[in-house]
């Protein structure tokens, strides 16, 4: 009996040590739920008094309580309000989703102390509707992936809210937006969208944020702070942005620093950092491709940035310096004697910017495919010689608002727009090559300008002249434009001799508002047209030859003014004794109504053989 007894005790004894370790292995599916204070109660799942919609929970829960979200009923078709302090919590981020079905906000925090976790947050309405739109104050938002809604997330008039890790992608307006938001932290997020207007973080009339540790891909913009002070951008990622990658617009007072910014110059002003009027901001540390535009923001505190892994030099109120060894790109503020020279920057949004800067010295320097390749603004008696600037997207380059400056020896070849845009007193350009630029080649305006012995070949547009005075043009070769070699309007006294205009639509337009111009001593040959008046009067063209071309001269009158110009000894394709310049005149009937009329005027003594014109 006691050895049966026995028996049956290790026999009972062995099969609990076979179930245990059995049971041990079993894999029991356990909720995830932050520690509360308060109650839970369940959403979904097979519990025995769990709600079928999740705001039933929140209706039914107090503060302090967590409301979990088991996933086997996703996704739950709703639009959620959660007006009291609690934790909402999904079971599983990618299979736990809230859907409102294009049809108002999907997620609504009206209350402070809210948390909100592991959800799939998505379609929501249009016009103003979000992923999550948050009042409260002291929330957290974690962990979410919030996906195809009109805005990822709106923050607005809150303090002290934490976002963190959420991936927000493919929404059709900012991934998060923040307006009159105050001391948060926005870290760790993740934020893309290929097309439309999107901004991955929109910060408007905020103080005090920290915007860390984020990536931002091929967003329209992709952290843009506006009306903001006294934040920091740090370590985030930013790639492939349409515009620009970090933006400061009006926002004084800011940190931009350790950064990794790639963003490509594909579109206009497109760059990684831009401050405008922003001043006193930090930027620091920063890994930069494109570069960084400052436009009316000064002071600022610029140190340590890198630009396609070559240094960003920032001088601020120094003199006696040479810039020699290689740089990814150069922006001067208020110094003198400065020599930059030896330089190959490229892809930059503006390879050697010059503010406030004089008698310095640029040359040898090749500036290649950048938005705008040097600008001096406000800058004098600067030298500007012996550079390759050449495919350029905008500007080659431009002096603006600069007096006493000499630009010569330069090949401005290729640039998209503009070749030079000049602007200023008392400027000499000369023996530069201005050539094959896509719209302008040289852009002009100012006082006591000389533009001697260049080559301006195979623009759209040679040279483009408005509001020019007392200026000399002299000895230029101007060729095979396609529109214009020379067209000036609003300008007076200024002498145009011994060019060459070859093979343009036009060789010169003197157009409505010039007056007191000697044209003298210029050659027109081969043009369509070698020279216009459009209402221009009390002009002097003497002794040019016209040879070749299927229009020698024409001119427009609507006051009667460009019929007193002076026509005198100019030779006209063969010896002859008198030449008549055929125009027009245009009248007011009445109203809407004109009437054109041909006229006349002489040349009474024509040479009767070419000027020797060096050609």
């Amino acid at each position: 009996m006691n050895k049966n007894v026995f028996s049956v005790g290790i026999t009972i004894l062995l099969l609990m040590l076979t179930v245990v370790p059995f049971i041990e292995s079993l894999e029991i599916k356990k909720p995830n739920i932050p520690l509360s204070n308060g109650n839970i109660l369940y959403v979904g799942g097979t519990g025995e008094g769990n709600f079928t919609n999740i705001q039933d929970a929140i209706d039914n829960a107090s503060d302090d309580d967590t409301v979990f979200v088991y996933d086997d009923s996703s996704p739950y078709y709703e639009n959620v309000l959660i007006n009291k302090s609690i934790k909402l919590v999904g079971e599983e981020k990618l299979t736990t989703c809230i859907d409102a079905k294009e049809n108002g906000t999907v997620i609504e925090i009206n209350a402070d102390n809210v948390s909100l976790k592991d959800f799939s947050i998505q379609h929501s309405g249009r016009e103003y509707n979000a992923g999550v739109n948050l009042f409260g104050n002291n929330c957290n938002v974690s962990d979410n992936i919030i996906i195809n809604n009109r805005y990822g997330m709106r923050i607005r008039y809150t303090n002290n809210n934490i976002i963190n890790g959420n991936e927000i992608r493919d929404n059709s307006r900012d991934g998060i937006q923040l307006y009159y938001t105050n001391n948060s932290t926005i870290q760790h997020n993740i934020i893309s969208r290929i097309d439309s207007l999107t901004i991955g973080i929109y910060s408007v009339y905020c103080n005090n944020n920290t915007i860390c540790n984020n990536m931002v891909n091929k967003t329209y913009h992709g952290i843009y702070i506006s009306a903001t002070t006294n934040s920091t951008i740090d370590a985030n990622y930013v790639n492939g942005c349409h515009f620009k990658a970090i933006m400061l617009a009006n926002a004084p007072d800011n940190i931009i620093k350790n950064n990794s910014l790639r963003q490509y110059i594909h579109s206009n002003y497109a760059c990684d950092i831009t401050l405008d009027e922003s001043p006193r901001c930090i930027v620091e540390n920063n890994s930069l491709y494109s570069g960084l535009f400052i436009d009316d923001s000064y002071p600022n505190i610029i140190i340590d940035n890198l630009v396609q892994e070559k240094p960003l030099v920032y001088l601020d109120n120094k003199s006696d310096l040479l810039i020699n060894y290689s740089c990814g790109q150069i922006i001067i503020f208020n110094c003198s004697n400065i020599t930059i020279q030896n330089q190959n920057i490229q892809s930059t949004v503006l390879a050697i910017y010059l503010k406030n800067s004089d008698n310095c010295y640029l040359f040898n320097n090749t500036i290649f495919n950048n938005r705008q390749g040097i600008t001096c603004s406000s800058s004098d008696f600067n030298n500007i010689s012996n550079n390759i600037i050449e495919i350029n997207r905008y500007r080659g380059l431009s002096i603006d608002s600069s007096n006493n400056n000499n630009i010569y020896n330069n090949d401005i070849e290729n640039n998209e727009d503009y070749g030079i845009i000049i602007s200023g007193l008392n400027n000499t350009i000369a023996n530069n090559k201005i050539n094959y630029n896509g719209y302008v080649g040289f852009d002009l305006n100012g006082q006591n300008i000389s533009i001697i012995n260049n080559t301006i070949l195979r623009n759209t547009k040679g040279i483009s002249i408005r509001f020019l005075s007392n200026s000399n043009i002299q000895r230029n070769t101007i060729k095979q434009n396609t529109e214009y070699g020379i067209s000036i309007s609003d300008s007076t006294n200024n002498t145009l001799a011994e060019n060459v205009f070859i093979e343009n639509e036009y060789g010169i337009i003197l157009g409505r508002y010039c007056t007191k111009h000697i044209i003298i001593n210029n050659d027109f040959r081969y043009n369509q047209n070698g020279l216009i008046l459009d209402d221009a009067y009390d002009n002097e063209i003497i002794k040019n030859n016209f040879i070749n071309n299927e229009k020698d001269a024409f001119f427009q009158s609507y006051l009667c003014q460009a019929f007193f110009n002076k026509w005198f000894r100019n030779y006209w394709d063969h010896p002859r004794f008198i030449k008549i310049i055929w125009g027009t005149k245009t009248v007011i009937i009445f109203e809407h109504a004109t009437r054109t009329y041909v006229i006349f005027r002489f040349d009474f003594f024509p040479s009767l053989k070419p000027y020797n014109i060096p050609i």
